[in-house]
């Protein structure tokens, strides 16, 4: 079973907690705001 690289419609998903956004905006800044580099 692989969750990270599944398809859905928009295919804007976050590889590190599987969630899906409506554009690439919100994706980016989940991942800025969620999935920092440096913690």
């Amino acid at each position: 079973m692989n969750l990270f690289k599944r398809k859905v419609n928009n295919g804007n998903i976050c590889e590190y907690c599987n969630v899906e956004f409506q554009d690439r905006e919100h994706l980016e800044r989940h991942k800025r705001v969620a999935h920092r580099k440096g913690r």
